[in-house]
C-alpha cells in the first residue's frame, strides 16, 4: 500500500460538511465519500489504481475482499503462509498468505468444496457475512440462520445494521448476489470501522431470536488498528506554514502506537486556508503512528459574533451590547470569567483569547474591544458560557 505523508481532518459543523484538510482526491469519487476513501487509503484498507483513481463502479474479487478483511484485522505485515488451504490458490497467488489469513482467523471458509474462487466476483451478502464475523459476530448470524437464511444480514444487533447504512438499497432491490461495487464495499468497511467489537461467547440463541450481551466497547479502530481516540480544541492557526495546533482535551488509553495525553498541544499540517474559522472549536477524531486520522467537529459548538462598536459594557463576567442603539435596549450573556470551566483541560492561560489566530493570553480585550470590528466568542461544549474570544487586528 501507498503511504501518505499528509493527514486528513473533516470538520463538520451541523448538518454540512466542510472538508478543510484534504490530502489524497480521487478524481472518480463523488464529494460525499471523499471522507470514507480519504481515511480508508491513510488506514491502509483501500486503495485506487496507478493512475491515482478509486474505480468506484468496478467490482472486487473475493482475493481483494480477503485482503481487506486481514488489513482490518491488522495482520497483514505479521501474518507468514507455511501452507496453503485451498486447492486453487497456490503459494504463488498474490493474495495466498491474505485468504490463508482470514480462514485461520474464521472470516471466510471456502465454497465448501475445498475451493475458494479467489478471482470470481464478491457478492454483496458475501461482503456482509465477511464483515460480520471480523467484528465478531459471526455465530450470531449462525444461530439466526447463517448465510444461506439471511442471519448474517438481518443478526437482531444494533451495532450491525450499523454497517449497511448508506447501502441498503442492495437489499430492498433484492441484489444480494450481484457483485458488489468498490465504493458500496468501501462504506461498509467505512462503517465498520467503529461498530463496537463483541466477543465470540457472549451471545446466546433463544426462542424469540438471539440476544446480543454488551460488547466488548472496542472498535477495529482501536482494537486492531491500534487507533487512539481524542477531543480536544483548536488554538492556533499558522497560515504561511499551513498548519493548526490542538490541545488534547480527552483520549483513549492505547497501549501500542499511541502517544496522545491530556493536556498535549500537536499539530495538524497541510491544512486548508478556510480552518482558520474554526479556532476555539473543539473536535474529536482518531490519531495513529504520530499522525491525525480522522476527525469531527463536535456538534454542541456554538458561537455568537459583535462588533466592537455593538457592545456598551465589557468585563470578565459579561458583556451588554446593544441590540438597538436608537433606544438603548440592551440584552447580555454571562461568561465563565474566560477560564476554563469544570471538565476541561486546565491550561496555563488566565483567559482564553485567540487573536490573529493565535492563543494570546497578554492581548487585553477589556480595553481593546471599540477598536475592533469583530468578536467572536465560542461556547464549545454547549453549557451556555462563552469559552473562547476570537478577534483579528490590523498588524
Amino acid at each position: 500500500m501507498k503511504k501518505v505523508l499528509a493527514v486528513f481532518l473533516c470538520l463538520v459543523i451541523c448538518l454540512q460538511g466542510i472538508s478543510v484538510f484534504a490530502y489524497f482526491d480521487y478524481p472518480d469519487v463523488d464529494e460525499e465519500y471523499v471522507e470514507i476513501t480519504d481515511l480508508l487509503y491513510d488506514l491502509e484498507i483501500m486503495e485506487g489504481d496507478d493512475e491515482g483513481k478509486f474505480n468506484p463502479d468496478n467490482t472486487l474479487t473475493r482475493a481483494e475482499a480477503a485482503a481487506i478483511m486481514v488489513r482490518l484485522l491488522g495482520k497483514e505485515k505479521n501474518w507468514l503462509l507455511p501452507t496453503t488451504d485451498f486447492a486453487d490458490v497456490a503459494r504463488s497467488h498474490w493474495a495466498a498468505k491474505y485468504i490463508n489469513c482470514a480462514h485461520e482467523n474464521g472470516i471466510i471458509n471456502g465454497m465448501g468444496d475445498g475451493t475458494f474462487e479467489p478471482d470470481a466476483p464478491l457478492t454483496y451478502h458475501q461482503a456482509v457475512k465477511m464483515l460480520v464475523c471480523v467484528l465478531g459476530y459471526g455465530p450470531v448470524g449462525e444461530a439466526l440462520g447463517g448465510f444461506a437464511g439471511g442471519g448474517y444480514l438481518y443478526t437482531g444487533s444494533k451495532q450491525v445494521t450499523n454497517v449497511i447504512k448508506g447501502v441498503e438499497n442492495w437489499i430492498s432491490e433484492k441484489r444480494y448476489n450481484d457483485p458488489i461495487t468498490r465504493i458500496a464495499m468501501a462504506q461498509m468497511v467505512y462503517n465498520s470501522l467503529e461498530v463496537e467489537l463483541m466477543d465470540e461467547n457472549s451471545f446466546s440463541a433463544g426462542i424469540n431470536g438471539t440476544i446480543c450481551d454488551p460488547p466488548e466497547s472496542e472498535t477495529i479502530l482501536t482494537k486492531y488498528l491500534h487507533c487512539q481516540r481524542f477531543e480536544g480544541y483548536v488554538t492556533n492557526f499558522y497560515e504561511n506554514e499551513s498548519r493548526i495546533q490542538i490541545v488534547i482535551e480527552e483520549c483513549d488509553y492505547s497501549p501500542i502506537g499511541g502517544d496522545l495525553k491530556i493536556g498535549q498541544r500537536r499539530e495538524i499540517l497541510n491544512c486548508d486556508r478556510n480552518a482558520k474559522s474554526f479556532l476555539g472549536y473543539q473536535i474529536a477524531g482518531y490519531f495513529k503512528e504520530g499522525k491525525f486520522l480522522k476527525g469531527a467537529i463536535v456538534s454542541r459548538n456554538e458561537t455568537f459574533t459583535l462588533a466592537g462598536s455593538d457592545i456598551k459594557e465589557f468585563t470578565e463576567e459579561k458583556v451588554i451590547y446593544y441590540k438597538d442603539k436608537e433606544t438603548d435596549w440592551v440584552d447580555e450573556f454571562e461568561f465563565e470569567k474566560y477560564i476554563i470551566i469544570t471538565g476541561f483541560v486546565p491550561i496555563e492561560f488566565e483567559c482564553n483569547v485567540i487573536v490573529n489566530g493565535k492563543l494570546n493570553p497578554d492581548f487585553n480585550v477589556y480595553e481593546e474591544y471599540k477598536n475592533l470590528d469583530e468578536i467572536t466568542f465560542l461556547d464549545n461544549d454547549n453549557d451556555g458560557d462563552f469559552e473562547f474570544i476570537i478577534v483579528d487586528t490590523e498588524e
